[in-house]
């Protein structure tokens, strides 16, 4: 019986041989599969916090390029500060600068919220205004512990310099702490300066080691070793020392300028200390995320398989194989749903798409699956459906990119952007993609990343635009100015021409009156051209106000024909009114410039109309869609020469004309007409054939007036904007003038002997005060009712002429509120008018003056005073 207890003590013993060999082999291949997963998780890991820390510097350099861009496509049309400070504002509140302000060659100016600026204030030298130069300084402290820059930046006006711009830069605005969450918001950003070492953003949260506003980077790093360490002795043995030599690394990576990944005890904790340079001057990017936050699955599958071996050891040799085999089958299952929470937390961090695809067969592995918030379609169908770069019109450099994954051809790292549209917007959109090739599980794999980069896209393509629009206001400046400079010199080279032949010809009256005539054409010529000028002007800059009165249309239109009539008689013209359904009169608007917009276009249709012709103004109306309005129709027709059809595309155009006729012309009727036309919320169509005629339609939506409003018609409201007619006055007038006693205020000699000279000459009496204060003085020191009638200037000295007008008005005394007071002012506005009859004045001329005109206006102005009536009006 012995050997057979031998033999199985024999066996038993081989067994346990066998199985001690099997399970020390099976053991000693899973250390060693152990140690080979641990160095690839450690691999991956430094990978994944150097891929993370040079897209953070992408991030940060990418802002500062589109802030440099955005400081250097800033411009100016007007050197004024308060011009420029609405533009400062909307620049500071769309940027998120600290300030902005613009100065003057004088180095004064304002602040975006209307703050006094000056030079004298700056923390850094001035280059912009004394060296001409752009420049961006050195970092400083910009108050509550924040560091910041200042970048400084000439502006020009057609080449000159005009100014400059000055723009904080707070540092904190390239922060990227948020980044930090798909590592649990564990770790710290940092931006600091190579050259300086200074720390320009700090973490946001609270560190161990406090960082001041003079905290070098790496004496920050270097006492973050200390923390949590009472030992001092700990600090000698070789784990210092490995320590304190990272540091050292770490200075040969900022200096050679790359991107590089160190490990070290910062704050008590084995970190990740990772740099990466911003490409866009000498600032790093550093983050510090500890080892356990980019590691945390790793120790979970570390765990996992001491469990195993433990469990693995105590089995039977094939309890162990099978177990080592459902083990195996297991770890792939924990591998998949690893694989499937890591990219189910990316996915929820990043705002990106990640994807990894196989060109051996045609497999894509989701890792951030947000291709389908991008593009509308996950990553499989953008690779496996042709139909879909179809859809979403995928340009030329996606479909290329698209074709090299699919083949395989990509053999290096490739970026760059490609545009499409979003399929459920149809927006153009731009997205920026990395390519990058890599073996895994034997087969060739490419890691594609994508990232939506339209916000970024958009802010350059809206400041390449703002750059052509300024361009294009620049250039319509100069033409519109050397067009003005060309219709100005014509009348003036007249009028000088004319003048130099009179004084040629004293002798000879008939030569010289012809001479006088001809420079009273040339003014009246340059008055249409520098009215014009004024109302465009104001119409475009938006300073032009529409009134809003009650107003009679038949009254308007009665104005307009009787202002029209006698030209188209002096032209053998024939001019007609015709009125159809017309149900109401009364309504609430400009009247003065409705009365200008059409006689503008009257004026033009007998221009081009020869004697015999004919011009004819209709007027219709008819119910409008929008409650209390009635729509309102102005039909101008003529059968004169007519416009070419290429000439129409011009029409509106300031001082476009066809060129066709010899009628003189400024070329701005017709745009002013639009423009009104524009601001009343109506429309302007024109047919036109050569030689057979021209016809304008214009359409207006006009409020009706109520019952109350009716009360309150104006049937002779200002007319400032109706062409000056050259009265001859009547035996009637001119023996009501001798005799009449004239208060003329005026501040200018030459302009006050001019209209003495002339009164006198139509037997006036003047006496003349130099300015207001001194014309209330002489009217208060005056016998009641000597003076018939005051011509008073509005722009004076001392005392101007509204509050003159007021003064006068204010007086006790029975002929202040009577005596006829004319504004003779080269304020010749609507607003200029209404003001002038505001302050008490009857009637309002504009300069030059017509004297014929001024002398019409006295005598009427008396007669009306002489019969109770003191009602105002204007020339």
């Amino acid at each position: 019986m012995r050997p057979r207890n031998r033999k199985l003590h024999s066996s038993q013993v081989l067994f346990v041989v066998i199985s001690v060999v099997v399970v020390l082999a099976v053991l000693a291949a899973s250390v060693t599969l152990l140690v080979h997963i641990d160095q690839k998780l450690r691999q991956g890991a430094e990978q994944q916090v150097m891929t993370f820390t040079e897209q953070a510097a992408s991030n940060v350099s990418d802002r500062m390029g589109y802030v440099q861009d955005a400081i250097g496509a800033f411009t100016v049309e007007n050197p004024d500060p308060e011009r420029v400070r609405p533009m400062m504002e909307v620049f500071k509140e769309r940027f998120g600068f600290s300030s902005v302000a613009f100065a003057g060659l004088d180095g004064v100016g304002l602040y975006s919220d209307g703050e006094p600026f000056s030079t004298d204030q700056l923390a850094v030298p001035e280059t912009a205004l004394s060296m001409e130069k752009a420049t961006y300084s050195a970092n400083y402290d910009v108050g509550d512990g924040q560091r910041g820059k200042l970048a400084q930046n000439p502006l020009y006006i057609d080449g000159e310099l005009v100014g400059a711009l000055y723009v904080e830069i707070p540092c904190s605005m390239f922060s990227m702490e948020r980044s930090l969450d798909m590592f649990d918001g564990r770790g710290y950003f940092i931006l600091f300066d190579a050259d300086t070492q200074e720390i320009i953003v700090a973490p946001t949260e609270q560190t161990q080691v406090p960082i001041t506003s003079d905290t070098l980077i790496y004496d920050f790093l270097y006492e973050s070793q200390r923390t949590g360490e009472s030992d001092d002795a700990l600090f000698q043995n070789d784990r210092y020392a490995q320590e304190k030599n990272y540091i050292a690394l770490l200075q040969r990576a900022v200096a050679d300028e790359r991107c590089d990944l160190f490990t070290g005890v910062i704050d008590g904790k084995e970190s990740y200390v990772c740099v990466a340079p911003v490409h866009a001057g000498d600032w790093f990017v550093c983050n510090v995320i500890p080892v356990e936050n980019v590691r945390a699955e790793g120790s979970a599958v570390m765990a996992a398989f001491q469990v195993v071996f433990a469990l693995s050891i105590s089995c039977l040799l094939i309890v162990l194989v099978v177990s080592y085999l459902f083990y195996r089958k297991r770890m792939q299952e924990r591998g998949v749903e690893m694989k499937t929470r890591l990219y189910g937390a990316l996915s929820e961090s990043l705002d990106m798409a990640v994807n990894m695809y196989s060109p051996d067969d045609a497999i894509v592995t989701p890792i951030v699956a947000k291709a389908s918030e991008i593009f509308g379609y996950p990553m499989s169908d953008i690779m496996g459906k042709s139909s879909v770069p179809d859809e979403i019109a995928l340009s030329k450099e996606g479909r290329d990119l698209l074709d090299r994954i699919r083949s395989g051809a990509i053999e290096s790292l490739e970026q760059g952007e490609f545009a499409f549209r979003e399929p459920w917007s149809g927006r153009p959109s731009w997205v920026f993609y990395s390519v990058t090739p890599f073996e895994y599980e034997g087969k060739l794999q490419l890691l594609i990343v994508f990232r939506d980069v339209t916000d970024e896209k958009t802010l350059q393509v809206s400041m390449s635009d703002a750059m052509v629009a300024a361009e294009t206001a620049n250039k319509a400046k100069s033409d519109f100015l050397s067009n003005m400079s060309h219709e100005i010199r014509t009348p003036m080279n007249a009028i000088v021409g004319m003048a130099q032949i009179a004084r040629k010809n004293l002798g000879d009256n008939e030569k010289l009156k012809e001479s006088l005539d001809k420079i009273d054409l040339a003014s009246d010529h340059l008055l249409t051209i520098i009215n014009d000028v004024l109302d465009i002007s104001k119409i475009e800059s938006g300073k032009m106000i529409l009134a809003s009165e009650v107003f009679s249309l038949s009254d308007v239109i009665d104005r307009v024909a009787a202002s029209m009539r006698g030209q188209c008689e002096t032209r053998g013209q024939t001019m007609t009114v015709e009125w159809r359904n017309i149900d109401t009169d009364a309504f609430v608007g400009d009247q003065v410039r409705l009365r200008q917009m059409l006689l503008n276009l009257l004026v033009n249709a007998s221009k081009y109309t020869p004697a015999g012709g004919h011009i004819r103004l209709k007027v219709s109306e008819k119910p409008s869609n929008v409650k209390k309005y009635t729509h309102v129709t102005f039909v101008v027709s003529d059968d004169g020469i007519g416009m070419s059809e290429e000439y129409l595309e011009h029409l509106f155009e300031p001082f476009v004309m066809e060129g066709r006729s010899s009628v003189q012309g400024t070329g701005l009727g017709m745009p002013i007409v639009k423009n009104i036309v524009t601001m009343l919320n109506g429309e302007i169509r024109v047919e036109s054939e050569l030689d057979k005629g021209t016809t304008f339609t214009v359409s207006i939506a006009l409020p009706r007036a109520t019952e109350d409003e009716k009360n309150l018609l104006v049937t002779d409201a200002p007319a400032s904007k109706i062409p000056r007619t050259r009265e001859a006055l009547k035996p009637s007038d001119k023996d009501r003038l001798v005799g009449l006693k004239v208060l003329l205020a005026e501040d200018n000699e030459l302009n006050a002997e001019i209209a003495k000279e002339l009164l006198a000459d139509a037997g006036l009496e003047v006496d003349w005060a130099e300015n207001g204060e001194q014309a209330c003085e002489l009217f208060e020191d005056s016998e009641p009712r000597a003076y018939d009638v005051v011509l008073m200037d509005i722009q004076m000295p001392i005392m101007n002429g509204y509050e003159a007008a007021r003064t006068i008005r204010s007086l006790e005394r029975e002929d202040a509120a009577t005596v006829p007071i004319i504004a003779m002012s080269a304020n010749a506005f609507m607003e200029d008018v209404e003001e002038s009859l505001r302050c008490g004045m009857n009637a309002h001329l504009s300069k030059p003056i017509d004297m014929a005109q001024v002398l019409a206006t006295i005598s009427e102005q008396v007669e009306r005073a002489r019969n109770g009536d003191s009602g105002g009006e204007s020339a």
